[in-house]
């Protein structure tokens, strides 16, 4: 009768340690009913400005608005954040206004960890009114058991 009391209790403190894990891993972005996705509501200047949403790992946000030049790729806007410290591994994602049809049109960027560089087929033109969102991606154990267990 102890063995089975033992188990139990087991099996409640390992649920229990579970559950606060997944929640630190998840961090503040899991509250919101738009995911990690959302575009924040201070948008920038369409006319001579992108706008920079940096999440760290504990859901953390920080906004950068940038004066658009000419010249400006997804690389530089990387280098000028200090994006390329802050995370070894990123998921980035630009989002830019379609002309006339009231939408957003989602643009991933795949990053090279290997060469520190943005591939060369991603490192797609910064226009104005470009919103860039840059996060860590989702790549260790815990990560990749949520992401199964919720379908994301």
């Amino acid at each position: 009768m102890t063995s089975t009391n033992l188990n139990a209790k087991t099996t409640v403190s390992t649920a229990i340690m579970l559950g606060i894990l997944i929640c630190l891993q998840s961090g503040c972005a899991s509250l919101s009913p738009f995911g990690s996705e959302q575009i924040p509501v201070v948008e920038p200047d369409a006319n001579t400005q992108c706008m920079v949403r940096i999440t760290t790992k504990f859901g953390q946000n920080r906004v950068k608005h940038l004066p658009v030049s000419d010249q400006m790729t997804v690389q530089s806007v990387l280098e000028s954040t200090g994006a390329i410290g802050d995370f070894r591994t990123m998921e980035i994602n630009i989002f830019r206004a379609v002309d006339g049809q009231g939408q957003l049109l989602r643009l991933p960027v795949e990053y090279d960890t290997a060469q520190n560089h943005t591939v060369q087929e991603c490192n797609y033109a910064i226009h104005p009114g470009d919103v860039i969102t840059i996060r860590p991606k989702k790549n260790s154990s815990l990560d990749k058991f949520v992401d199964s267990v919720f379908g994301q």
